[in-house]
């Protein structure tokens, strides 16, 4: 029997807004806390009645964490990213390691003018945080391994690959792991209009992006969503050859779960 995907999107879309949502699970319940999260976190975002928009995303993630649906899930977590827009504003808020951008398509090139923040274990803030909370993070040698931050679950120690998430209370509990979302946000100015110009929004899990050099993903899905057709035969081709590297690099026996989220937006 095979492992159940962790893996949940959203996307929201009108004239003035649009909200994409992304949460990787982790974990033997992250697909729990996962599908708990995208339909919790994105909801309170947009019921809110404040207007200072960075207050209202972090009160948003802080309070999904919190809420009993996800405090009841031992034994899993999720990262979380989003990617907001309001008129001509946009925001990129994570608490993990997914990834989010928005980029701006001209002339046949993809160029990243906003990118959501990954928390990493081994970056020195982090790492200072829960080294000073009584943590250890684990550092390999070789480079292209991730660090991870270790701590006790019912069911053994834990090596998680991220420093923040939704969930994971066993880890919450001694400091090394918060929720706090990283936000960052830019002015757009309109673009002309005429097809040649755009910006667009990518949420992916790292199932995907770890195995497609960003270069690639961009030059393909720019391209597809600039003709205007043939944008889902481009993604399920990045996903199969994500999975061929997987496959190689873990000879068939494993792969990560892959998802990812592509919108033009109306600007």
């Amino acid at each position: 029997m095979g492992l159940p995907n962790q893996d949940r999107c959203l996307m929201m879309e009108s004239d003035q807004l649009t909200l994409v949502a992304l949460f990787d699970g982790h974990g033997e319940n992250g697909h729990v806390v996962a599908d708990r999260a995208v339909r919790d976190l994105p909801f309170r975002l947009l019921k809110s009645t404040t207007n200072k928009v960075e207050s209202t995303i972090r009160e948003s993630f802080l309070e999904t964490d919190a809420s009993p649906e996800i405090k009841t899930v031992t034994d899993g977590g999720t990262s979380a990213v989003i990617a907001w827009r309001i008129g001509t504003r946009v925001y990129l808020a994570s608490t993990g390691d997914s990834t989010g951008m928005l980029v701006h398509y001209q002339d046949g090139t993809s160029q990243v003018v906003l990118e959501a923040i990954k928390h990493k274990p081994a970056d020195p803030l982090e790492r200072a945080r829960i080294e000073a909370a009584g943590g250890t993070v684990l550092i390999p040698e070789d480079a292209e391994l991730t660090s991870r931050v270790l701590y006790n679950t019912r069911l053994g120690e834990m090596a998680l690959a991220m420093s923040r998430c939704i969930g994971d209370f066993d880890g919450k509990g001694p400091g090394y792991l918060i929720a706090e979302p990283s936000v960052v946000a830019k002015d757009l100015s309109p673009t002309l209009g005429d097809g040649k110009s755009f910006y667009y929004l990518v949420v992916a899990s790292d199932g995907l992006v770890d195995e497609i050099a960003q270069g690639v993903l961009l030059t393909k899905l720019g391209n597809a969503l600039k003709k205007g057709v043939g944008l889902s035969k481009v993604v399920k081709q990045l996903l199969d050859e994500a999975e061929r590297s997987w496959s190689l690099k873990m000879m068939g026996t494993y792969r990560d779960d892959m998802s990812i989220v592509v919108t033009k937006l109306r600007i």
